[in-house]
């Protein structure tokens, strides 16, 4: 028996009262995420023509807290702990705003935001563990927020690049019979298993076998 993973079908975060701050969707009623939409009226910042030029890579949560409301937004257990280097110390979206000027002053023209924006598990700062790929993560802002920086990177003659990471996921799948362990390499595969009754937000998933 082979057995195969794939996604049966995408889907985004409906629009609810709980995640509105935080949907890249703000469609009433809307899973299908071709059917996304969201108004932002702003001007448009062209890329530039030649990208050489000094770039400040950064984590935001180990740039700056400027909201420490988010800092354990999610009502976990470790989550928050700015004296533990696993855990996350609170830097977000605003405090990153409030540190444009001195970045600005350093002779930086581009700034590169390590780390995926989208929601991940509580405790990983790193941001390489998304769960979905329509929420943003309330621990570092709300999308009015992200598009206040961008704006304001804009505004001063500045460019930002945001990293995606779709094929680091969160920890949420093992395979049988190494639940806890490194798995071997097989060509025929293993049985895949979800954790948790927990599943990735925005697909779902099908184990299919079919004979070798």
């Amino acid at each position: 028996m082979k057995y195969l993973f794939f996604p049966v079908i995408a889907f985004s975060a409906p629009l609810t009262l709980l995640n509105q701050e935080y949907n890249l969707n703000q469609v009433p009623d809307v899973v299908d995420p071709t059917a996304y939409g969201a108004n932002w009226n702003h001007l448009y910042f062209p890329s530039p023509v030649n990208w050489r030029f000094p770039f400040y890579t950064l984590f935001l949560d180990r740039w700056a807290d400027g909201d420490p409301r988010n800092n354990d937004i999610m009502n976990t257990q470790y989550e928050f702990d700015p004296y533990q280097t696993a855990f996350r110390h609170g830097g977000d979206v605003v405090g990153c705003m409030s540190k444009l000027d001195y970045l600005q002053n350093l002779g930086v023209k581009g700034i590169y935001l390590a780390g995926t924006p989208f929601v991940n598990q509580p405790w990983d700062f790193h941001q390489y563990n998304p769960l979905d790929f329509t929420l943003l993560d309330p621990h570092l802002g709300t999308l009015n927020e992200w598009r206040q920086m961008i704006s304001e990177i804009h505004d001063r003659g500045m460019y930002v690049m945001i990293d995606l990471t779709i094929v680091t996921l969160g920890d949420l799948l093992y395979f049988e019979g190494f639940e806890n362990a490194s798995t071997p390499f097989d060509l025929a595969g293993y049985p895949v298993h979800y954790k948790t009754d927990t599943q990735y937000l925005d697909f779902k998933v099908c184990l299919k076998t079919h004979d070798s």
